[in-house]
């Protein structure tokens, strides 16, 4: 049975055993949480992804239980629709959002998401523009804290053809500064990503015949 997001979100909430306060984790208000669980607001997307992420909760699982037509908001239940097309891989639903996202009343860093989920499931990252290209590495350089979004995680994962070497490395190097020490604290399915990222850096090293940059990455990695 589908639920609201405040129904989804106090059910998650009780499982953990957990007040109100250590939940929300300061992202969002108590007062505020209290009106989303009783209907009366409405949860932006971004700050509902961050209250999965910081209590390690499976996006996937979590979409999954809502029925998204009770969001009122068509720009959030279209952001919402998406991630959730995204963390399912349903080519279909996402060739039908990504129009209806570009064409909506949406900013700028939003519609590249789309369009960025859109090359990533579809094999079209050739297909992107320089400008686009441009638009999603800096929106890559925005992220603070690469853990607490594994969407955004994924994504990097699979555009990482996009990036040159020298970029690459920087990018490495700053989830490895993010993820030192807690590596294994991390949900499983976080661990599962890095780990391909790493993979495809190593891939990057030997394609560019930079080896070294590679035995060094290995030497000095503490990401556990």
């Amino acid at each position: 049975m589908s639920k609201s997001i405040g129904e989804a979100l106090k059910e998650e909430r009780r499982s953990l055993g957990l007040t109100q306060e250590q939940f929300i984790k300061g992202i969002i208000s108590e007062s505020f949480y209290s009106k989303v669980g009783r209907g009366k607001n409405e949860i932006v997307a971004v700050d509902l992804l961050k209250i999965l992420a910081a209590n390690n909760i499976s996006e996937e699982e979590f979409l999954n239980k809502l029925n998204v037509k009770e969001n009122n908001n068509l720009e959030e239940d279209l952001k919402v629709q998406l991630l959730n097309a995204y963390s399912i891989h349903d080519k279909k639903k996402i060739s039908m959002l990504v129009p209806k996202i570009q064409n909506a009343a949406m900013d700028e860093n939003t519609k590249i998401s789309a369009r960025l989920i859109d090359a990533v499931v579809n094999n079209k990252i050739n297909d992107l523009t320089q400008r686009e290209i441009t638009q999603i590495k800096r929106k890559f350089f925005e992220v603070d804290d690469w853990t607490k979004n594994i969407t955004t995680l994924q994504l990097f994962c699979n555009s990482m053809l996009l990036f040159d070497f020298d970029e690459l490395v920087l990018f490495v190097k700053k989830l490895e500064k993010t993820c030192k020490g807690k590596l294994m604290k991390l949900p499983f399915n976080t661990q599962k990503i890095i780990a391909s990222i790493c993979i495809n850096y190593f891939h990057n090293c030997y394609t560019n015949d930079c080896s070294r940059n590679c035995q060094i990455f290995c030497v000095n990695s503490s990401f556990s």
